[in-house]
């Protein structure tokens, strides 16, 4: 069974960090868990996690649109949807065996509020899987990168639609805090054509707007596609993640029930 990426289209490298990103995940996902989507979006990750993990997954977002367009591709399959805040979610303490976030907390202010909630719904010894925007990719540019009106353009841009980013250690400290278990964290994201890495490289605008085309037009040629896809699952996940545009970190969450 496959799903439909809207952006697959428009944005081939999108698809393949989708797919990363389900791979990445399914692997935490045994047989007949319980899982939490929360940010659930139009079920990127819920759909083949329900599919191919035989796990029943809740979905939880706060734009009903979305979440029944979930209901809508997700027809037979083990999956319910629910709108709320994900700051307070509506969940009993250690109710899911795996809980995960993709494409969310950079868009809170107040990740670590809601990432201590996904952690408080876990069950005693469950995986928590968040998924961040790299702070390390803007120190970078800011130490690296010398000052230019393109790079001072990508680090606006990045402040303007990016409401919050992180590092490991802020993952580190807030999961000592919470009394879990950091057991991985993996960079993704390296060759996304809207990485701050490829907006510096080439003019915003026309250049770039034409090297955006370009690169998809690559990407759409199987040699090219297998090449990418092999560098962002096998050399990515081993770079600094400070290199990358994103970051996956995997919580164990306390063996006591809290």
């Amino acid at each position: 069974m496959t799903y439909p990426d809207q952006n697959a289209a428009i944005d081939p490298d999108n698809e393949i960090f989708r797919y990363q990103s389900c791979d990445f995940i399914m692997k935490y996902v045994e047989n007949g868990s319980k899982v939490l989507d929360v940010g659930a979006g139009d079920g990127a990750v819920a759909l083949p996690v329900a599919d191919l993990c035989k796990s029943h997954v809740t979905c939880f977002d706060q734009q009903p649109d979305r979440l029944q367009q979930i209901s809508n591709l997700g027809k037979g399959l083990p999956i319910q949807t629910i709108v709320g805040d994900c700051h307070d979610l509506p969940f009993k303490e250690d109710s899911f065996d795996v809980v995960y976030s993709r494409m969310l907390l950079s868009h809170l202010p107040r990740w670590r509020d809601a990432l201590s909630e996904q952690v408080r719904v876990c069950k005693p010894g469950g995986v928590v899987i968040a998924h961040h925007r790299s702070k390390g990719i803007v120190d970078v540019l800011n130490d690296y990168f010398p000052e230019s009106r393109v790079r001072d353009a990508v680090l606006k841009q990045r402040m303007k639609t990016t409401r919050s980013c992180a590092t490991p250690d802020d993952f580190n400290e807030l999961a000592e805090k919470l009394g879990c278990d950091v057991i991985e964290t993996a960079p993704i994201g390296l060759f996304l054509a809207n990485s701050a890495f490829f907006e510096t490289a080439f003019e915003r605008g026309s250049a770039h707007e034409a090297f955006r085309k370009d690169y998809h037009k690559h990407l759409l040629k199987p040699d090219v596609r297998s090449f990418v896809d092999w560098f962002e699952r096998t050399v990515t996940p081993k770079l600094a993640p400070a290199l990358t545009e994103m970051f996956f970190t995997v919580l164990r969450t306390p063996q006591e029930s809290r």
